[in-house]
């Protein structure tokens, strides 16, 4: 009877809860209509856009690496540019900065590739390798504190072939953090900044430390918003 009784004061206080964040998304909307149809006007442009295109270079070049590689960054932009417009709508500011943040980081790297031509999509490409034996060293050792079964023997020697063959490939900058952007600069790109920078968009900085706001936890995050009205019991819808 506990047990049940709890379950329907959930479901009443979750109902009541949807109800209330509903109204506030047809408030929101209303108020700010016109900028969220134009935001919308200019997504289909850009999706519309990039098919045109994809359809024309494809038709003119065919299977080729950098283009293949740009058009699925590009993609990657787009999806970020959706999350954007439904966290605006459901009035997640610090979310639409958060992911304007991930936009801006794709967006750099496809500068930065498109301009380097072929051999960049191929060292991003073979750098995969290289991530994924970085990513196989923290999941080995957490995989028996977090429940998941660890990969076999045979396969992490496998993925660990992979990884020096791509060494072995390109050298030792590879197998770097940014080893693709490394090896593509002769090691003077070591940092998502400098990479930003040699992309041109350096300029964009201050807007994406505003951005990391959201991220990360230091002190100044905590001054506004939520988690400034979490501390008076505010609500925050």
């Amino acid at each position: 009877d506990i047990i049940a009784e709890a379950e329907e004061d959930i479901k009443v206080a979750l109902a009541d809860s949807l109800k209330q964040q509903r109204a506030f998304e047809r408030r929101l909307y209303n108020s700010h209509k016109r900028l969220f149809e134009k935001y919308q006007v200019l997504m289909e442009v850009c999706s519309e856009l990039a098919d045109k295109h994809r359809t024309e270079v494809y038709d003119a070049v065919g299977n080729d690496n950098l283009f293949n590689l740009l058009v699925r960054l590009h993609a990657r932009v787009l999806r970020n540019g959706a999350e954007i417009g439904a966290l605006a709508r459901a009035g997640y500011g610090t979310g639409v900065l958060a992911r304007w943040r991930a936009m801006h980081e794709v967006h750099v790297t496809l500068a930065f590739l498109r301009d380097y031509g072929d051999k960049a999509a191929r060292a991003y490409y073979d750098y995969g390798a290289i991530s994924s034996y970085k990513a196989l060293d923290d999941y080995q050792t957490y995989s028996s504190q977090l429940g998941i079964i660890p990969f076999s023997q045979d396969e992490v020697d496998a993925m660990k072939r992979d990884r020096d063959r791509v060494v072995k490939k390109y050298g030792s900058l590879m197998n770097e953090d940014y080893g693709w952007a490394r090896w593509l600069s002769d090691g003077s790109i070591k940092t998502f900044r400098q990479l930003e920078a040699a992309a041109d968009f350096g300029h964009y900085r201050p807007y994406y430390r505003y951005a990391s706001l959201g991220i990360h936890s230091e002190w100044r995050s905590l001054t506004s918003g939520e988690e400034a009205e979490a501390l008076y019991g505010d609500d925050p819808v």
